[in-house]
């Protein structure tokens, strides 16, 4: 695999299998972080390091703004328009993020969130709820899908554009979960990844399964994060009683919608008692009624064979 880290234009236009390693290193902003993510404001944890299981292992370390200032050996300084990693310069204007480096310079444009949106190469990329979706360039066609849970920057304050730059990586708000991309070059590649994670909601391990077009088989490995940082006592205080409450109001919610149901169950059986009782009362009725019919028909019956008798004696001639 080599390096985390490399300069090789190449491999930032192709997205090299360094930088599919890195996917799964997704940032998002506190900004991003709202009630209906079901993340917790509180849990401001840092990504310490991320090794995989083929001996590869990259170190983080932070200034007291939460900004990355180290990437193992490489050390990141921070200026108004000026930053430098290691022997890259990265000149600041507006929208416009220019890389120096030696010979080779490039520019990208930022949007207002700080993520990369176009290069100089025609690449374009395109995001949605803070999450890279896809990247349209010469070089590159690749398309994402993610989780629901907390990426491994969630809280970084370092630029999510130089975050890219330097892990040839697309930050993101969630994990992605899935890759579908052909690159000039290397072929199509599909990469999904599978995570677990703590009680914070932050990624601690992945699986990561890998097909090449050119290779056979599926290469899988496994990834594995630490972090440093605790939650906010105060913040995670009023969070637990905002969720105490959530919960007793829901409680008093379903308490109140079964005592309705159970209400509307008892006059359903009432309603069905008084359908039952005037269906057997017109019953009874029917019965009533069919054999008052039958003892009538009887009567007269019995009636017609009297009066038959009593002609047929009034006809009977006398024995004078």
């Amino acid at each position: 695999m080599g390096g985390f880290i490399g300069t090789a234009r190449a491999a930032l236009l192709s997205v090299s299998l360094i930088s599919l390693f890195l996917l799964s290193l997704s940032g998002c902003s506190n900004k991003a972080l709202n009630a209906s993510s079901g993340y917790r404001r509180g849990d401001v944890q840092l990504l310490e390091t991320v090794a995989d299981d083929q001996g590869n292992v990259q170190r983080f370390e932070y200034d007291g703004q939460n900004r990355i200032v180290k990437i193992n050996d490489m050390t990141i300084t921070y200026g108004d328009n000026l930053i430098t990693a290691g022997d890259r310069k990265f000149v600041i204007n507006g929208n416009t993020v220019t890389e120096e480096n030696g010979e080779y310079t490039a520019a990208y444009t930022i949007d207002k969130d700080g993520y990369i949106v176009s290069d100089g190469s025609g690449g374009e990329y395109e995001y949605e709820n803070y999450n890279l979706i896809s990247v349209r360039s010469e070089y590159d066609n690749t398309v994402y899908s993610y989780d629901r849970m907390r990426s491994p920057f969630c809280f970084n304050s370092t630029p999510k554009w130089l975050i890219r730059l330097l892990l040839y990586k697309y930050e993101s708000h969630n994990n992605v979960v899935s890759v579908q991309g052909s690159y000039e070059g290397e072929g199509e590649i599909s990469t999904s990844y599978k995570y677990e994670y703590d009680n914070e909601g932050y990624p601690v391990a992945a699986v990561e399964k890998e097909k090449h077009s050119a290779i056979d088989g599926i290469t899988t490995r496994t990834i594995r994060y630490t972090y440093s940082g605790t939650p906010d006592p105060a913040v995670r205080a009023k969070q637990d009683a905002a969720a105490a409450a959530k919960a007793a109001k829901k409680k008093r919610s379903v308490s109140k919608k079964e005592a309705e149901e159970q209400k509307a169950t008892e006059i359903a059986a009432a309603m069905a008692a008084i359908a039952e009782m005037e269906a057997d009362k017109a019953r009874r009725a029917d019965a009533e009624a069919a054999e008052a019919a039958e003892e009538a028909a009887e009567e007269a019956k019995v009636k017609a064979q009297a009066e038959a008798e009593a002609a047929a004696s009034e006809n009977q001639p006398s024995g004078e």
